[in-house]
């Protein structure tokens, strides 16, 4: 079996900083973006979104990068497992 040479592996190590970056910078973009945009609405229509939906709003996005870029950062988690866990409180 031929192993990789020095070359290649540079060249693996280098995407996998670019990917890391482009999933720290969609994350980023996603948490202002958004989050910024459910305190603006939350203030333009008087308090209708209240404390918890912007709560909420930032908490979903965390979910769903996590759940996204998981593949990028090496992360392992089984949501369903998670949130029956959750529920059934065995996590405490």
């Amino acid at each position: 079996m031929k192993l990789p040479d020095e070359n290649h592996l540079k060249d693996l190590q280098k995407n996998r900083i670019a990917e890391k970056l482009a999933a720290e910078f969609a994350g980023t973009f996603a948490l202002v973006f958004a989050g910024t945009g459910a305190i603006i609405i939350n203030d333009l229509t008087g308090g209708r979104i209240t404390h918890l939906g912007v709560a909420t709003t930032f908490g979903l996005i965390v979910l769903i990068l996590i759940l996204y870029a998981r593949r990028y950062f090496g992360s392992y988690c089984k949501s369903r497992r998670l949130l029956h866990n959750s529920a059934k409180c065995e996590h405490l």
